[in-house]
């Protein structure tokens, strides 16, 4: 039997819902007031880290109970996802850029930027820590189309 969970952002942004891998409704999050939540991650502590884009773009770490137990320390752009990482740090994909966070959410280092990875709009990500490959894929729009593409790295 997998304990595996899914977490679920509401599209409103204000509400984060845990599943059980048989669908069941383990627990609702309801964030502070004014959040607009764009994605969210769960600890090995069974916290939720959340990038936000309301009140401000930046990154919370909340309890089950939706209280803000920590803020993200360093200047974000525009968070738009999360990946765990091992040992509970926290990968924060930026509006152009990847971040490496620990579990206290205090900034460890840039893993890629745009510049130096090659890509424009990272959009998504994804992180295997068996395999240590982070993937992120792109999307933006050329001659009024969308295109895009994933790109693979290795962290080590």
């Amino acid at each position: 039997m997998c304990a595996c969970q899914v977490l679920v952002t509401a599209y409103s942004g204000d509400l984060l819902s845990l599943f059980s891998s048989e669908g069941d409704l383990v627990t609702r999050v309801q964030l502070p007031a004014c959040s607009k939540a764009r994605h969210a991650v769960q600890t090995l502590n069974h916290t939720l880290v959340v990038c936000r884009t309301l009140p401000r773009h930046d990154v919370i770490e909340v309890d089950l109970l939706g209280h803000v137990t920590r803020v993200y320390d360093a200047q974000l752009n525009w968070p738009r996802r999360l990946a765990l990482a091992e040992c509970g740090d926290v990968i924060v994909l930026d509006s152009g850029r990847v971040l490496l966070a620990d579990d206290e959410l205090r900034l460890k280092r840039v893993l890629l930027t745009g510049d130096h990875a090659g890509f424009n709009e990272p959009w998504r990500i994804s992180y295997s820590s068996p395999s240590g490959l982070l993937v992120v894929g792109e999307a933006w729009k050329f001659d009024s189309r969308w295109t895009g593409r994933v790109t693979l790295f290795r962290l080590v």
